[in-house]
């Protein structure tokens, strides 16, 4: 049973984990954090990993989800993907309109 279990459970962590702790979008002190997000990271990469192993759909398959989880995941949850503003006003652009550059 638990070499069942342990697989998907380290799944659910390690998401999360590399997701954004590994890639540096938080601090080592915010790393619990990371709880919050397994709902979020691990669910979906759970999902993912069911549906490609029930379908038989192989690696191909894997990515494809997981590209489409992303579209759905920043574009309509988080609405980073279209929203100009999202972090702050115009952050991605090196000169702001009020500013003398």
């Amino acid at each position: 049973m638990f070499k069942r279990i342990l697989p998907a459970l380290g799944l659910l962590v390690l998401a999360p984990l590399v997701g954004e702790y590994l890639l540096g979008n938080i601090a080592i002190n915010a790393l619990p954090m990371i709880i919050g997000l397994i709902p979020l990271y691990g669910g979906g990469a759970l999902l993912i990993r069911e549906v490609a192993r029930r379908w038989r759909l192989g690696w191909p398959g894997v990515i494809l989800l997981g590209l489409a989880y992303a579209v759905i995941e920043e574009g309509l949850l988080t609405r980073s993907l279209f929203d100009p503003d999202y972090v702050g006003p115009r952050s991605a652009s090196p000169c702001q309109p009020s500013c003398s550059c």
